[in-house]
């Protein structure tokens, strides 16, 4: 992964963690045992089981050294600066804003970040890319579905 540009918020760095942790100490174990129990069964399908067992370490260790690269080498947003009023928008920052009647809360972040159910957008979206560096009172276009939407920025935080 290397990639310096990579940022994330102390509350992602915290839920990797987590998710590491968990990965290490407790799915690991519980697949080494799943996996011996498998092996020292004489059943038929045995080699059915070992296969699907070993498929699943492999995806267990390719997501853990994914996460490791991750905190290894991504930048942790400081909580000073996600948290201090801005002029412009950038990555970390809350954006109230105005679409139609509607008032709507983004929080804009790495792709690795994003979720849709948390409202936290990538930057590299569309939304995003409209979004990044622009300043209070602005209004960006996008193009969705051959129609023009709206949003007007009411608030950076």
């Amino acid at each position: 992964m290397e990639d310096e540009n990579l940022k994330i918020t102390k509350e992602k760095k915290t839920e990797l963690e987590k998710e590491l942790f968990d990965l290490e100490e407790i799915q690991s174990e519980r697949l080494a045992s799943d996996l011996e129990d498998a092996r020292s069964d004489s059943l038929s399908d045995e080699t059915t089981a070992v296969s699907r067992l070993l498929e699943d370490k492999k995806n267990l260790d390719s997501r853990i050294a994914e996460i490791k690269n991750i905190l290894l080498y991504a930048q942790v947003l400081d909580d000073d600066d996600v948290h201090k009023k801005h002029d412009i928008i950038e990555l970390g920052c809350e954006v109230l804003v105005k679409v139609g009647r509607k008032t709507l809360k983004f929080k804009l972040v790495d792709s690795i970040e994003s979720d849709p159910f948390k409202n936290h957008i990538s930057d590299e979206s569309p939304l995003g890319r409209k979004l990044i560096n622009s300043k209070l009172g602005d209004t960006v276009r996008l193009n969705l579905d051959d129609r023009i939407v709206e949003y007007k920025i009411l608030d950076i935080c």
